[in-house]
């Protein structure tokens, strides 16, 4: 019942960029410090929800102006709690019965509206109940809990059963891998004990070919003799029925459960970071001149007003030469009219003025690269390959920050022919694929889909899927 929020992001993009003008606080900001004095509007929750284990509930906000702000919330209520959540903001009413007819029939069961005490109830219900077992709310409840009222006795409480027959209950989905749900497994043993929790396993040891063919690979392969590979490379070389986010979204699956992946420690330590779509406190900006510098990163991306906007981050950086980014936006935006003279020289001044920051690290290290001189790379950071080792004070990162950080390493380890190190920095960041906030997109999607054809020239090698 894992609803695809794919198709509702692209509303979020245009509504947000016309209240930028209105609201001077970013849409996260406003959602963390104003959501709560709005008025709650209509909720919704799926019909089924007290017996299919699984909700999907819809909060919204009215703003005086008639659009509303709305919260989305996947709860498991047998056991894993809040598994997914978003939100969309400041979106004109006649969006918002699109985003709901579609949100609706993306969903296995029709969504209905319901009080907001009982979707209250639900999703802090679920979240209470995962936690008794160490399972934490997905992270980006840390900005929709605000679209939520406080969870105080002003809410009334209302008696929901969670569980499945009062003990936690796991079932492995099409979309869970063997080595997610093993951990849940592992969790559960140390939290419920042995006896104290059941479970599903849809994927069985000698299931796994007619598993993945009839429920993940559909009709794309037919019946018989069982190899997507050479579909697979076909497809990603020529062009073929998949998308490139789907085959990217196969292989990493195949590579998943197919390959001998022993659990590794690095793998909490890259993935425990915390991400902002606003550009961080630390630049000591305000929340103008953020929306500015958003709306210059903006332009950059899609080559617009250059001439502009080159103008005004020289401006910004004699005016303010303590601030790294305006140097490394300028210097993306003379990388993009391809005026490589411009570029080192600002790179090389961003280097030299400031050391420590991320993006001075990460062009130094793509020198070493590029002259062949890879030893040198991991000293550049200290040998801290982590964002949280690298930084340990900070609290958030921006999301270019994680995923210009994690492309890097994913291409630094392919290219000293470590799979595995590599792919432990894909996973926190392959989610973003799909996010119309996500930036440097194209970089994000050269670095995927190098590592895709890596995870296939593998798979190609195991036994399972033969001469491909």
């Amino acid at each position: 019942m894992n609803v695809k929020y794919n198709f509702i992001k692209k509303f979020a993009k245009m509504a947000t960029k016309s209240s930028q003008k209105v609201i001077p606080l970013s849409p996260e900001n406003y959602v963390k410090t104003k959501a709560r004095s709005l008025p709650i509007g209509k909720c919704y929750i799926t019909e089924d929800w007290e017996n299919g284990g699984m909700a999907n509930l819809i909060i919204t906000r009215k703003h005086v102006t008639g659009n509303v702000t709305l919260g989305f919330y996947l709860i498991d209520l047998y056991c894993l709690g809040l598994k997914d959540t978003y939100f969309l903001f400041n979106i004109p009413p006649d969006e918002f019965e699109d985003i709901l007819v579609k949100f609706s029939a993306n969903t296995e069961a029709p969504m209905i509206e319901c009080e907001y005490k009982l979707a209250h109830n639900v999703i802090y219900g679920g979240i209470g109940f995962a936690e008794d077992y160490e399972f934490n709310p997905h992270k980006d409840f840390r900005i929709t809990q605000f679209i939520l009222e406080e969870d105080s006795e002003d809410v009334p409480l209302i008696d929901i059963a969670f569980g499945k027959d009062e003990k936690p209950f796991i079932i492995q989905s099409p979309a869970m891998t063997q080595r997610e749900f093993e951990r849940y497994i592992a969790t559960l043993e140390k939290t419920a004990g042995a006896g104290n929790y059941d479970y599903i396993a849809e994927v069985g040891d000698d299931e796994d070919e007619d598993y993945i063919q009839d429920n993940f690979l559909g009709s794309k392969l037919g019946v018989g003799n069982w190899n997507p590979l050479p579909d697979m490379l076909s497809d990603f070389s020529k062009g073929g029925d998949l998308s490139e986010i789907d085959m990217i979204k196969m292989a990493d699956y195949l590579f998943s459960e197919f390959q001998d992946n022993e659990p590794n420690s690095m793998e909490r330590m890259i993935a425990d970071v915390d991400i902002t779509f606003d550009l961080p406190a630390e630049y000591g900006l305000s929340d103008d001149e953020c929306l500015d510098l958003t709306d210059i990163y903006c332009d950059i991306l899609k080559e617009d007003n250059l001439p502009k906007n080159i103008g005004i981050l020289q401006a910004k950086i004699a005016q303010h030469p303590h601030i790294p980014i305006y140097k490394n936006y300028l210097a993306k935006a003379y990388l993009t009219i391809k005026n490589q003279e411009l570029y080192d020289k600002v790179i090389d001044e961003m280097i030299a003025a400031h050391p420590e920051y991320l993006y001075s690290k990460l062009k130094l290290a793509e020198r070493f690269i590029i002259i062949g001189k890879h030893n040198e790379v991991e000293k550049v950071f200290d040998n801290k390959l982590f964002l949280s080792q690298l930084y340990p004070s900070k609290k958030l990162f921006h999301i270019s920050e994680l995923i210009t950080f994690n492309c890097f390493f994913i291409n630094y380890y392919l290219r000293m022919g470590d799979l595995m190190n590599a792919d432990l920095y894909f996973q926190p960041i392959k989610t973003y694929l799909e996010d119309i906030r996500t930036t440097d997109f194209n970089m994000f999607m050269d670095t995927s889909i190098f590592i895709t054809e890596k995870k296939m020239e593998a798979l190609k090698m195991n036994p399972v899927f033969g001469e491909a």
